[in-house]
């Protein structure tokens, strides 16, 4: 039986949720923590932190002011477009 080709992931999430979860990764990244060090610093499941940095779900009002202070940046900093990770050793644009 010929395998079928895959099919393109399609999704209907709203691209700023991809947005939120990359300005969450390069901050995580840029103070060197892992996904377990800040899912525990939130209170979070590891599991969910790395939904989250994937687009895949969203976080109430509550939990992004939790990142925020585990990240150590401004919860406004996870919305805006650009700049860089504020208080970083090595500062990552993006």
């Amino acid at each position: 039986m010929p395998v079928s080709p895959a099919l393109p992931r399609v999704s209907n999430r709203p691209p700023e949720l991809a947005a939120f979860g990359r300005r969450m990764k390069k901050a995580r990244s840029a103070r060197g923590f892992s996904q377990s060090k800040v899912a525990g610093r939130c209170g979070m499941s590891r599991a969910y932190v790395s939904k989250v940095e994937r687009g895949e779900s969203s976080m109430t009002t509550m939990g992004i002011h939790a990142l925020a202070h585990a990240l150590n940046v401004p919860p406004a900093w996870l919305f805006e477009p650009s700049g860089e990770v504020p208080g970083a050793k090595h500062p990552w644009r993006v």
